[in-house]
């Protein structure tokens, strides 16, 4: 009897410490995300970019949409009420500008971008050598791009770097790479450089022979006026063998 008493009393400090330890284990675990390194302060903004991405979402993108305004307002509110650094840095050193562009955020990357703090860091790099925009990119392969032409047209136009790529790729080598030209036009609008890896990993034969075309100087529009009169469509998949109702090139031109 006297036994089992002792047993016991010695299991449970034992059992007490093992769950305490798991408690701090998990807590650690939830806290890591927001952890960070500018000196060793908490982040604020990239938390909220990064639960868009907790949202099960449906077919139509819906719920992220939906995240993404909220976002978006909850981070303008940060800035301007507590004063969070919009340009703070994680762990990876990526900004929240680069995490909004590869959650395919274009409502919150737009806040962001009303910044000039944020503007005036627009091609920074983290410490893989990836900006925004090729965050953006790398994100959109194997989708439609939907959402991400936004995303690409809203850095270029605060003069993100369309040449500034890693060290594995340009933005336009991981654009041709995806096989959507709304993705890769409005980089060569920036005058993108083409390359021959962009040229040889396109997506499509359609893709590398607009892109070649190009590269041997001939004009944008005469391009993909020859693409479109042989029924290539590098971006715009067709509906059958039927005519595309809206051109597809409106919103690049209008640009």
């Amino acid at each position: 009897m006297k036994m089992n008493l002792n047993i016991k009393t010695l299991l449970i400090p034992i059992v007490l410490f093992f769950a305490v330890s798991a408690n701090i284990i998990n807590t650690a675990e939830e806290q890591l995300p927001k952890i960070i390194a500018e000196g060793g302060k908490l982040l604020k903004i990239t938390p909220l970019i990064q639960n868009i991405y907790q949202e099960n979402d449906d077919s139509n993108g819906t719920k992220r949409k939906k995240a993404d305004k909220v976002t978006a307002s909850s981070v303008q509110q940060l800035i301007a009420k507590e004063n969070a650094n919009p340009t703070e840095l994680d762990h990876y050193s990526r900004t929240p500008l680069m995490w909004a562009a590869w959650f395919n955020a274009p409502d919150t990357l737009t806040k962001l971008l009303k910044h000039k703090r944020v503007r005036r860091s627009i091609n920074q790099q983290d410490e893989h050598g990836n900006t925004a925009l090729s965050h953006a990119l790398k994100s959109a392969q194997g989708t439609c791009g939907a959402g991400y032409d936004r995303i690409v047209r809203r850095l270029l136009r605060s003069k993100a770097d369309p040449n500034l790529g890693n060290k594995k790729r340009t933005p336009l080598e991981y654009a041709a790479k995806t096989g959507v030209s709304h993705l890769v036009l409005p980089l060569l609008k920036a005058d993108a450089e083409i390359t021959d890896k962009a040229i040889r990993e396109a997506a499509s034969s359609e893709m590398a022979t607009l892109l070649k075309m190009l590269n041997a100087n001939v004009d944008l529009k005469i391009a993909i006026s020859i693409v479109e009169h042989y029924h290539i469509y590098p971006t715009h998949p067709r509906a059958g063998n039927g005519p595309i109702q809206k051109d597809p090139y409106e919103a690049f031109w209008q640009d």
